[in-house]
């Protein structure tokens, strides 16, 4: 009895479902005319086929080594890979376990030199499609972003006309330019945050607000008019919702607010910038840890960012030498 498995792939969100179901289709109707038994099923969606960082790929690699099936059908040979080396390695590998490789479009990959080269071939002629619609592709892409489309970016406070430029949305709008008009009467993130979630506003993708997703918003220069796609930035490239003088505003008290807390901190152990790790020359900083007890030790360690490696860290203060110790 053959045991045939079936591997399936595209490689794009654009791409829907029915690629898989006619390509499984197809293979199916291969292995039942060869009189084979189907056996397992592998299908990576929306996955590159120029590495092979696809989950179901690996699988079907592995489990044709450990010879769970004794033949391999695809429904094309760039379902495997759009890569020389990734497809030859996976033919390597399966050809050493003793799997036969079949393609429904190109017939039986054979393991013969005439058949290398003729994989080879096939291989080459993949990849070279592959990169051709890569450059196509982000041709395009900066074509579009010349022209400031939306190139499917989609923003909270924005819809996309029928040119694939971005428009106000109205209802949106409003609680994007109340977000900015509440910071900047002193409310918090963690403030705005819970109003919107009170008011019933949801996201650009459907879910509650989080303080990261309000800081985020707050932060992205879009809202002031700046369209940002493929290292381009375009002032007034698409349309503002708050002014640039509040975005700014906005900006310049964030990071008051973020230096302000930085100091506290600072200020809570005397010896930060005024003490050095003998080890390696570098400022101390206080820091503090919790000991399996549940007591709190403070205490000072090196800036570095994997430390020097010496459990009690040694200083100097003021040109004299000295032992940091817990506090």
């Amino acid at each position: 009895m053959t045991i045939a498995a079936a591997y399936a792939r595209y490689s794009s969100d654009a791409q829907r479902d029915e690629s898989i179901e006619i390509q499984l289709r197809e293979v199916d109707s291969l292995i039942e005319r060869s009189g084979w038994t189907k056996g397992p099923e592998y299908v990576d969606r929306a996955m590159t086929g120029r590495n092979d960082e696809r989950p179901a790929f690996r699988r079907c690699l592995a489990d044709g080594e450990a010879r769970h099936y004794d033949v391999l059908v695809v429904y094309k040979t760039d379902r495997i890979a759009r890569n020389i080396g990734v497809s030859q390695d996976a033919k390597r590998r399966l050809f050493a376990a003793g799997v036969r490789i079949v393609s429904v479009r190109e017939g039986e990959l054979r393991d013969t030199p005439d058949g290398f080269l003729q994989a080879a071939m096939q291989d080459i002629m993949n990849e070279y499609y592959s990169r051709d619609l890569s450059v196509k592709v982000r041709a395009g892409m900066w074509d579009s972003a010349m022209k400031c489309r939306a190139c499917g970016n989609r923003r909270f406070g924005y819809d996309v006309d029928a040119d694939d430029h971005y428009v106000v949305n109205d209802a949106q709008a409003a609680y994007v330019r109340e977000m900015f008009e509440m910071y900047l009467d002193g409310r918090t993130m963690n403030e705005i945050r819970d109003h919107l979630n009170h008011e019933g506003v949801l996201t650009i993708r459907g879910k509650k607000w989080s303080t990261q997703t309000v800081a985020q918003l707050m932060g992205n220069p879009a809202y002031k008019g700046l369209y940002r796609f493929m290292g381009r930035e375009i002032p007034g490239g698409m349309p503002a919702i708050v002014s640039p003088e509040v975005f700014d505003q906005v900006q310049l008290m964030r990071e008051r607010k973020k230096h302000s807390k930085r100091r506290k901190i600072v200020n809570d152990y005397m010896l930060t910038d005024k003490a050095y790790c003998l080890n390696c020359g570098q400022p101390m900083c206080g820091t503090a840890g919790t000991s399996g007890s549940g007591r709190k030790y403070t205490y000072y360690g090196c800036v570095l960012k994997d430390g020097c490696g010496l459990r009690h860290f040694l200083c100097r203060v003021g040109g004299q030498q000295g032992r940091t110790c817990h506090g």
